[in-house]
């Protein structure tokens, strides 16, 4: 992961790249000048911190390929520009700086002659800027890292994900949530059909848990349900209610999955342990007959 904080210069014509150069040098900050426009954005590619171009290097610049760049940046990045004008520029040059300001989005003008103090205050505050990007990649990228531990683990374990707006009533499900639910990938699923889906003795009672789920309350429920071609299944559901900024229930995030299988193996076992207790009430009742007809004889 790329967080460099260098300032790339171009500037073509005369000495001022050298001489920003040097100052941010000597000023601690990592500074390299570009030779040409093509030779900034590979350096661009690469990583850096801030571009600090001179009006004159993009004023007859085919500056396609710089639009391009910034349009294909990422989500977290805005890339920041430092531009050098002209004091008193003439108004080819002025109309030249507002197209930039439209093309480049995040960009500063600085007018030279500058001073050196400027120049480090203008590079240090657009610095701090970048790392702020640079930040807000990590949060990304670490929110993205989590999102796959929990697909993964949502596949591993045949759960699906689904989401509740409590106010529009409006749901949302993964594939694998429409599956628990003997729906296809592309298939609608309202709330109103997950709910017409629980087998009608369980209707109450996964009605009245939503509600209390809605208004706070965690929600724990294993039900019954139909699927589209009659066979009936068991889902465990779970979910916890997401609040507003002013916190007010919002969302209902969870996950279900099918449990049927669950469900037909914990019968099974049921039935082996009656099969068994009712053969050891047999075994019982034989031998107090037995030791009955002992004391007969």
């Amino acid at each position: 992961m790329i967080s460099s904080e260098r300032a790339l210069i171009l500037a073509p014509r005369g000495r001022d790249g050298q001489v920003a150069a040097t100052l941010l040098r000597d000023a601690g900050r990592t500074a390299e000048p570009c030779q040409t426009m093509a030779d900034l954005l590979d350096r661009m590619g690469e990583g850096a911190g801030l571009a600090i171009i001179t009006t004159e290097a993009l004023q007859y610049a085919d500056l396609n390929p710089l639009r391009a760049w910034i349009e294909a940046q990422a989500p977290w990045s805005d890339f920041p520009f430092v531009i050098l004008s002209e004091r008193g520029a003439k108004p080819d040059q002025s109309q030249l700086v507002s197209q930039l300001q439209t093309i480049l989005g995040n960009v500063i003008m600085l007018e030279r002659p500058f001073h050196a103090s400027a120049l480090l205050n203008v590079v240090d505050n657009t610095l701090r800027g970048r790392r702020r990007q640079y930040q807000a990649r990590r949060y990304l990228d670490d929110a993205r890292e989590v999102e796959q531990r929990l697909q993964t683990a949502l596949l591993a374990g045949r759960m699906g994900s689904w989401e509740l707006d409590i106010i529009e009533l409006a749901l949302t499900g993964s594939d694998q949530f429409k599956a628990c639910f003997g729906r296809r990938p592309e298939d609608e699923m309202l709330f109103a059909d997950l709910i017409e889906a629980v087998a009608l003795p369980d209707q109450r009672r996964v009605q009245r848990a939503f509600d209390d789920a809605m208004a706070g309350a965690d929600l724990v429920l294993e039900f019954r349900v139909h699927w589209p071609d009659a066979s009936q299944h068991w889902i465990e559901a779970r979910a916890r209610v997401l609040s507003d900024r002013y916190g007010r229930p919002q969302t209902l995030v969870g996950v279900a999955s099918d449990i049927t299988a669950r469900k037909a193996a914990e019968a099974e076992r049921e039935k082996l342990l009656e099969a068994v207790a009712a053969e050891r009430e047999r075994t019982q009742q034989a031998l107090r007959g037995e030791r009955a007809l002992s004391g007969l004889l």
